[in-house]
């Protein structure tokens, strides 16, 4: 399975008590949703990693279309404690989006860590969206150096809403260092 398991990493960061930053990122496949838990994140960072001064992550999972178990607000409400906002001032951001009777949720530090955009296969439509703080102007930078697109789906409503999306992520173009640009021939 490519699940990231909030367990396993908890036991290996046991080891870890000195370290000062950690990176989280799940690229593949879905992710524990323990990470989706501030409260769970917290007691981890405070027993285990009592010394980490930054921690970037990027976690994904999904939930039933319509299902009430996890939303953008309850998910986000979790992160919205003197821990998070006043002890360490991290900033996190949860997104939704629907795909195919699921609604997919992408949990993230800002500024974002991930440095690979993958437009190639990209649908999204984000519905929903929260930051942890109030301040709602928080910038959400994505340092990019990789960008992928697909070339078959180069058409100019599809080209106008990944632009959409760049700029909704405010990613660095300059900062990109390598493009893939796919075709497929069907």
């Amino acid at each position: 399975s490519s699940e990231l398991k909030f367990n396993n990493v908890e036991v290996l960061l046991s080891f870890f008590p000195r370290l000062e930053h950690l990176q989280l990122i799940n690229h593949e496949g879905y992710s524990d949703p323990l990470f989706f838990d501030g409260s769970r994140l917290e007691n981890l960072i405070e027993t285990k990693l009592p010394l980490l001064k930054k921690f970037d992550f990027w976690f994904s999972n999904y939930a039933q279309y319509n299902s009430d178990e996890i939303t953008v607000e309850t998910v986000i409400a979790t992160f919205r404690t003197l821990f998070w906002l006043e002890d360490k001032h991290w900033i996190v951001k949860c997104d939704s989006e629907y795909k195919e009777n699921l609604e997919v949720f992408y949990l993230y530090s800002i500024p974002n860590c991930r440095d690979d955009f993958d437009y190639s296969h990209q649908q999204i439509k984000i519905q929903c969206s929260a930051l942890n703080t109030t301040d709602n102007n928080t910038i959400v930078t994505v340092n990019a150096n990789q960008l992928s697109i697909d070339l078959n789906e180069m058409m100019i409503h599809t080209i106008q809403r990944k632009v959409r999306l760049i700029l909704y992520f405010q990613v660095q173009l300059l900062l990109v260092r390598h493009i893939i640009l796919r075709q497929n021939y069907r």
